[in-house]
């Protein structure tokens, strides 16, 4: 178990302690977590629990918009075609569009945003995946010569999307263990 001080406006400190249950059958482990204030019971923990998961699920959905946006409005054909050659400036382009989008949506949750180092390194984590699972996409589209008539390009495009999105799990997860 894991304590934190939180300190609301207009209030004196509470001790809140954080409990992690892991479980899956298989001994796979996923997180669940929920804040519990010492002094709370009944209806005031179920409504803290509810507050948290609301803001969880809310950075998980701005992670999802800003995908949305920089993945697909936002991403040019000279990034598109250029990020299968390996450190070319067309797909470092498109990842920093994607880290900018992040700062912004952790800028977003300012009130409960973390350490700056903390923010920092799930940035660099966010690039270093994302600029990854794209240029091996695209590799595998590459070498195959898949095409959108191709029901592989599709998988190949749906394994990139999910891998996408787990990494936004990833990182709110990371994000909820500092605050």
């Amino acid at each position: 178990m894991r304590s934190v001080t939180a300190r609301p406006l207009g209030h004196a400190s509470k001790t809140i302690h954080r409990h992690w249950t892991f479980s899956l059958p298989m001994g796979a482990h996923v997180v669940r977590v929920g804040a519990i204030p010492a002094n709370q019971t009944g209806h005031d923990h179920e409504a803290r629990v509810t507050s948290n998961i609301a803001v969880f699920a809310g950075l998980l959905l701005a992670l999802q918009m800003k995908h949305l946006f920089a993945d697909f409005f936002l991403q040019t054909p000279y990034m598109i075609e250029n990020r299968r050659v390996y450190g070319h400036p067309g797909g470092l382009l498109h990842v920093a569009i994607h880290i900018l989008g992040s700062g912004i949506v952790f800028a977003a949750f300012a009130s409960s945003v973390g350490p700056v180092w903390g923010i920092s390194l799930i940035l660099f984590a966010e690039a270093l995946f994302h600029y990854h699972i794209d240029w091996a996409k695209d590799r595998i589209v590459l070498r195959y010569a898949l095409t959108p008539k191709d029901r592989n390009y599709w998988i190949a495009t749906g394994t990139d999307q999910a891998l996408h999105q787990l990494t936004y799990v990833a990182m709110a997860l990371a994000w909820w263990s500092m605050i």
